[in-house]
């Protein structure tokens, strides 16, 4: 029982603790496990390895997408099949008043209670988000929206679909 603990079961709850903190973010990126085996124990370790490789990495491309989209100065907000906000911009965030809001999960419509001065566009953009659903392709149009201190911003309004292999709505850009 002794060995079959030390040489089984201690390497699997060595790689659950792993998991375990990466889901708590406990968990030094840079930390590997040692492969000492060269049997299912060992391919077990080398596979939690090669996730941390991939994990890292994409990490490194989110920081990297976040600061290309933050440091633009239009509104970016990626949604849900739902129309429901994923992710926005600073730019889009501040300029309609959404600073410190808990956007993400939440429609146009929702979020039109948090910005009443931008009531009516964000009414409109779920409007010609849906208008883009049914067309099923990219549109492209130019709009002018008013701001709260009297100056007026002129975008050029460019609405991606995404759609799943089974063509279920999957998000709009």
């Amino acid at each position: 029982a002794w060995w079959y603990s030390r040489r089984v079961v201690q390497p699997i709850r060595t790689v659950i603790h792993g998991f375990q903190s990466l889901s708590t973010n406990h968990f030094d990126p840079d930390t590997r496990l040692a492969v000492t085996r060269r049997d299912e124990i060992g391919a077990l370790i080398r596979g939690f390895n090669t996730f941390l490789d991939t994990w890292a990495m994409l990490r490194a491309r989110e920081a990297q997408l976040r600061t290309l989209i933050n440091g633009m100065p239009d509104i970016v907000c990626f949604k849900d099949g739902d129309g429901r906000w994923l992710e926005a911009n600073t730019f889009g965030l501040n300029l309609f008043g959404l600073q410190g809001v808990a956007y993400q999960g939440k429609t146009d419509s929702e979020l039109a209670s948090y910005s009443p001065f931008y009531r009516e566009a964000f009414l409109r953009c779920e409007a010609t988000d849906e208008l883009v659903w049914r067309q099923g392709e990219p549109h492209r149009s130019d709009g002018g929206m008013g701001r709260a201190d009297g100056e007026e911003n002129l975008f050029d309004v460019i609405k991606i679909p995404q759609f799943a292999a089974t063509g279920r709505r999957q998000g709009l850009v």
